[in-house]
């Protein structure tokens, strides 16, 4: 690797900068997406199903949340309004 043209630090010529974050157009960003996401559901509760990978379901009680991917969208289900709205708004705060 090479420093980008226009960006090079003299002295450090040698140095790159290393990508911290997958970024949009890269054929590794959706994975990296649905690692990230991956990661966070089931950090806070949700078991991924066995027969279908993007599918999450969260149990707590009585109730219960059923979120279904589908590349960027998300489908959420449940029977108990309060708690769907909560795990939305986790999700956009965490996820970001």
């Amino acid at each position: 690797m090479t420093q980008t043209h226009g960006f090079e630090v003299l002295g450090k010529e040698n140095k790159v900068y290393k990508l911290v974050k997958a970024l949009c157009g890269l054929k590794q960003a959706p994975r990296a997406w649905y690692a990230k996401l991956d990661a966070y559901l089931q950090k806070v509760g949700f078991l991924q199903s066995e027969s279908n990978e993007t599918l999450y379901v969260q149990i707590q009680g009585n109730t219960l949340i059923i979120l279904v991917i589908c590349v960027d969208d998300f489908l959420i289900i449940g029977n108990n309004n309060d708690h769907i709205s909560q795990v939305k708004k986790e999700l956009l705060t965490s996820l970001k």
